[in-house]
């Protein structure tokens, strides 16, 4: 390494919400988003990418540690019994449980994507009934919103 090292970057709080928000929906952001960020936020792709690879290492050990991190059941799971109603859910649910503890990251499509951002930046902290709202709208559980 060069025998110059850069000044740790402090990330002021508005650079964190950005940073943030970007993160809840989807913690592996493209290229695309990473340039998006660094105009929003004014850091450089090299820090948000230290940043999300840190965040995400962190979570993931917070959630290792969690008596919860398999207690929801994938989200897919729902969306399957729905197309194949000549399966029965129960064993659906068992044989998909057995394969994974987790719940599976949720995959949101571009239009979810764009109306939950535009949610959020007009209203970081929704109340219960617009999560509902969204939940309906989106067709997404409201614990992913």
């Amino acid at each position: 390494h060069s025998q110059f090292k850069r000044p740790r970057t402090r990330i002021t709080d508005d650079q964190l919400k950005i940073l943030r928000a970007y993160f809840d929906i989807n913690n592996s952001p493209s290229e695309e988003q990473i340039q998006e960020m660094a105009e929003k936020s004014g850091l450089s792709q090299k820090v948000i990418k230290h940043w999300f690879r840190n965040t995400l290492f962190k979570e993931r050990q917070r959630n290792k540690d969690s008596p919860y991190n398999f207690s929801n059941p994938p989200i897919t799971v729902l969306e399957d019994i729905r197309i194949e109603p000549q399966t029965s859910s129960l064993e659906h649910y068992k044989s998909d449980a057995s394969l994974s503890k987790r719940s599976s990251r949720t995959r949101f499509t571009d239009y979810q994507l764009r109306v939950l951002q535009d949610f959020f930046d007009t209203n970081a902290y929704p109340k219960d009934d617009e999560i509902e709202q969204l939940s309906t709208v989106l067709n997404l559980a409201t614990r992913v919103i």
